[in-house]
């Protein structure tokens, strides 16, 4: 009786599943997210698998070794501002530190969109507390707990908060009056979800470190009720297997491990995508790949250089309606770049009679107007249908109706007449190009803003609607070549079930090089003993546990950080001119040789510990297909950039023979993408599966 592993993601629209048996065999997935009830949505996404498969829904679950989520459960309470009313309590004078904040410099040259950010926590509901500790953790004005009682009794009576976070000075050095406020609150109020700084991120700038744990008090109450909504479904219907979360960093983590910090699980669903490209290009002789996730509501953009993703420290999270970058926090994050286009994004007219697309979105409740679940505005996916880039009658495989005359209403009632345009193909054109550009600008802050030569890359799409537009976008963002493989729409939830665990402790430890190396050589065993015991919990055999060491370093003076790895083996002379030169040789890759004066001397801010267990999970592509007839279609569409109306092939991806290629205009259809190759393009079929579209005008970087 075959195992399985099971991987789900859950995006803004779709919930897209995936399957791997012991063979390696892959089955495949998707339904209509529900956020007002996530664990329904997977309840519907186990039934759907267990039909595909030919199993009930519990005979299923029994023989799942493995269940893993990635899910926008946290960042969607933060979108929505939907959490529990919090508290804060922070040492005295520093009950100002979430307004004073800093300053964002972001590109904007509007004075108007340069605003405060949306308060999770009111000045109100802050309580100072007269504790003091220095920055060598030494006690200088100890912490009365009656005044901690006063605090929190007023907070929780008098303001009626439902979380509380703690953030002291210099609470990460020692994190002991943390502690005794929280064992205070849970004394008072035993259900009070508490999140403390010196846990959540426990490293230098109080600010970040202060944000954090305000958004993980925020969203604590909804990351822990969808944990036990899904454990309880899973486990009362024959489940005993492993379940994991996908978080932020890139790999998985146990419920336990959320739900002691669950501000990890921001951002779950897009990282896993990009797990799965590193490992996809590594299987495809591509080291150099950017990212590209068009899902229904954003369009996610990330760059693997040299077969390795970049990840991010002190990340910002958006903020619900502002323009900004949002909240600056400590989380380390894979470094994606997201904007709100996706297929469900909502066209409208701004202040100045000029369509905008996103980044408000019609989500999957009621969805796009072409879904006939009540949506009445047009969206990228009512735009595809008027230009007839969509079959409405084979969406999803047939599996789902679209209805070509609600999406035409849409277009012509909220776009087209307002603005007196000549008919709905000239309103749902510019919905079309005007979202490519932005899609196109996307890749090229991912790419040419960071030094980085488009040329000599290709673009991995996926996503269910990134067939739909990505080609064209590397067109305009001078990308050579995109790959779709062959699990592309449901590529976050592949990413999902490749993806290793991964557990780490950091520990804010100002050390400068040629300091006292015991500083170092303590800080890091004790790390290292942290995570290989989270690592042994939740499972993981000792042999089977990798450690990195990394540390964020800058030159004395500096005000920010860069990653570096640490130097294997012990902590002394040789460790220090080691690292010394790592810190050199990253410093230069991110800014370019002779940016720093020969004689600066690099400093240690924070130590990270990693435990990685290597995903054990194994999957079988395709060794290419037997060449078939091609049953040729043909349908009308009407093409943005030639603003006309002209006859395109349609085939099915698996008329595809490998090897075998064919030159737009072409239309290709699956049972859960559609893949647009424009004009001159060519499109072929590799080993793997994959469709790989040669781009017409755009050539390789010579030095590829």
């Amino acid at each position: 009786m075959s195992r399985y592993v099971f991987a789900m993601d859950i995006g803004g629209t779709f919930l897209d599943a995936v399957v791997a048996d012991e063979d390696g065999e892959i089955t495949t997935t998707k339904v209509l997210a529900t956020h007002e009830d996530y664990a329904r949505c997977v309840r519907t996404a186990v039934a759907a698998m267990s039909r595909k498969l030919g199993l009930s829904e519990g005979r299923f679950l029994a023989r799942c070794r493995l269940i893993i989520n990635g899910t926008t459960v946290a960042t969607n309470v933060l979108a929505e501002m939907r959490g529990p009313t919090v508290g804060l309590l922070t040492t005295r004078g520093f009950a100002d530190t979430l307004y004073v904040a800093r300053v964002h410099r972001w590109g904007t040259v509007d004075l108007s969109q340069v605003r405060p950010l949306p308060q999770i926590v009111p000045r109100d509901r802050i309580a100072e507390l007269a504790e003091r500790i220095d920055k060598s953790g030494r006690i200088l004005a100890g912490l009365e707990e009656t005044a901690v009682e006063a605090a929190v009794r007023r907070l929780v009576e008098d303001q009626g908060i439902e979380a509380l976070a703690i953030s002291f000075l210099w609470s990460f050095v020692n994190p002991a009056h943390e502690r005794t406020a929280a064992r205070v609150a849970h004394r008072l109020y035993p259900n009070l979800p508490v999140s403390l700084s010196s846990e959540v991120f426990p490293a230098i700038r109080e600010y970040e470190r202060t944000n954090t744990t305000v958004i993980d008090a925020f969203i604590s109450p909804g990351v822990h009720k969808y944990l036990s909504e899904i454990e309880e479904y899973l486990r009362g219907n024959g489940f005993s297997g492993a379940l994991r979360l996908v978080h932020a960093a890139g790999g998985l983590s146990t419920p336990d491990e959320v739900r002691r910090a669950p501000v990890t699980l921001i951002n779950s669903g897009p990282v896993a995508g990009y797990v799965g490209a590193m490992r996809f290009g590594a299987g495809i002789g591509r080291p150099n790949l950017i990212t590209a996730d068009v899902g229904g509501t954003s369009f996610d953009t990330g760059v693997i250089i040299d077969g390795r993703l970049s990840l991010r420290h002190r990340t910002s999270v958006s903020a619900p309606k502002d323009p900004s970058p949002g909240y600056l926090t400590g989380l380390s994050m894979m470094d994606v770049s997201a904007i709100g286009t996706g297929g469900g994004s909502i066209g409208w007219v701004d202040a100045r009679g000029m369509i905008r697309v996103g980044p408000h979105s019609a989500g999957s409740n009621p969805g796009p107007a072409c879904f006939g679940l009540g949506g009445a505005e047009p969206t990228l996916t009512d735009a595809c249908v008027v230009l007839n880039l969509l079959d409405p009658d084979n969406f999803l495989g047939g599996a789902q109706k679209l209805s070509t005359e609600a999406a035409v209403l849409a277009v012509r009632s909220r776009l087209m007449e307002p603005l007196g345009l000549s008919d709905e193909f000239e309103a749902a054109a510019a919905m079309y190009r005007l979202a490519l550009a932005e899609m196109a600008n996307n890749v090229r802050r991912m790419s040419i803003e960071k030094g980085h030569d488009p040329r000599s890359f290709s673009l991995l799409s996926y996503g269910g609607a990134g067939g739909l537009f990505l080609a064209a976008v590397c067109a305009l963002a001078s990308v050579p070549e995109m790959i779709a493989p062959e699990n592309c729409a449901v590529f976050s939830a592949f990413g999902a079930l490749l993806s290793d665990y991964r557990r780490s402790a950091l520990k804010g430890c100002a050390w400068r090089l040629g300091g006292d190396p015991r500083v170092i050589s303590e800080a890091v065993s004790a790390l290292e003993a942290k995570v290989t015991s989270d690592a042994r919990e939740a499972g993981v055999p000792s042999n089977a546990i990798r450690i990195e060491r990394t540390a964020e370093m800058r030159f004395v003076g500096q005000s920010s950080e860069i990653s570096v790895p640490l130097p294997q083996g012990p902590v002394g002379p040789a460790f220090a001119a080691s690292l010394r030169e790592n810190f050199r040789a990253a410093y230069i890759r991110a800014f370019g040789a002779g940016a720093f004066w020969a004689d600066a001397e690099p400093e240690i801010v924070t130590l990270r510990v990693t435990a990685v267990a290597p995903s054990t999970v194994a999957t079988r592509s395709s060794t290419g297909r037997a060449s078939v007839a091609r049953t040729k279609r043909a349908r009308k569409v009407f093409w943005p950039f030639d603003m006309a109306f002209s006859e395109w092939t349609v085939c099915e991806r698996d008329e595809f023979s490998t090897g075998g290629s064919s030159v737009g205009p072409l239309i290709v259809e699956s049972a859960d993408t559609t893949i647009v190759v424009p004009p001159g393009c060519i499109a072929s079929m590799d080993r793997t599966g994959s469709l790989v579209i040669q781009i017409a005008g755009v050539e390789h970087a010579a030095t590829q």
